[in-house]
């Protein structure tokens, strides 16, 4: 029985997402390339053309039994790289990091009122120091493993990249997908602790982010100075 689900849940979904997210992503951005745009609008409804790209991908995997998160994302990361030079490119970026603001800003929202309903009154201190684990040495450590073969950055942005990585807001998808899909004891606990892992990643991140970034970037002044 554990063959088989480890046959379905792993190989199969997995499987069925990187192939259509890679599949569908080179479709797509041939497609969305070979528009053509003359005006500035028309050059914006490009992002919303990715968008409707990526939504496209997410549930056609999910209609096949895959993974449509990860199918999404190896599909968004097929349609970037696909013809970088291209003009395109730019106006999807832009759209893209707008409406990523504008999703972050609802999240952290109602992540805020999550927090004041009672989100995290089910913490125990097994738990608080569980979640500082995780932000300060876990996380990290697996951001330095992943960032081991980007050789285009020196190790100090690598290091600044894992530490700092990225706010958690993804955990809150997993997770609803895991309870959605299996029986897990003490939801409310693993609620709790995912939500006091955000909570300590905005404010740490919140408050080391700008000083982190300006000491780098006084580090690299210095060596172009020194180069120059």
């Amino acid at each position: 029985m554990n063959k088989i689900r480890f046959l379905v849940d792993v190989l199969y979904e997995l499987g069925v997402a990187a192939i259509i997210g890679v599949s569908l992503g080179y479709v797509l951005a041939r497609f969305i390339m070979a528009m053509p745009a003359k005006t500035e609008l028309a050059k914006s409804m490009v992002g919303l053309g990715a968008l409707a790209a990526t939504l496209l991908i997410y549930g056609v995997t999910e209609y096949a039994g895959g993974y449509g998160f990860i199918a999404t994302f190896i599909g968004t990361v097929v349609i970037k790289n696909y013809d970088q030079s291209h003009e395109y490119q730019k106006a999807m970026h832009a759209f893209t990091e707008k409406t990523e603001r504008i999703l972050m800003s609802v999240i952290l929202i109602a992540f805020g009122a999550a927090v004041a309903g009672g989100l995290l009154s089910s913490l125990t201190w097994p738990m608080v120091i569980c979640a500082v684990i995780i932000v300060f040495i876990i996380r990290p450590i697996a951001g330095v493993i992943g960032l081991v073969g980007f050789n285009r950055a020196p190790w100090r942005d690598r290091f600044a990249i894992s530490f700092l990585g990225m706010r958690g807001i993804g955990s809150f998808y997993y997770l609803a997908y895991a309870l959605n899909e299996e029986d897990f004891e003490g939801p409310e606990e693993l609620w709790a602790l995912v939500g006091l892992v955000v909570l300590i990643t905005i404010f740490v991140h919140g408050i080391s982010a700008t000083p982190i970034n300006e000491k780098l970037d006084e580090m690299r002044e210095k060596e172009n100075k020194a180069l120059n």
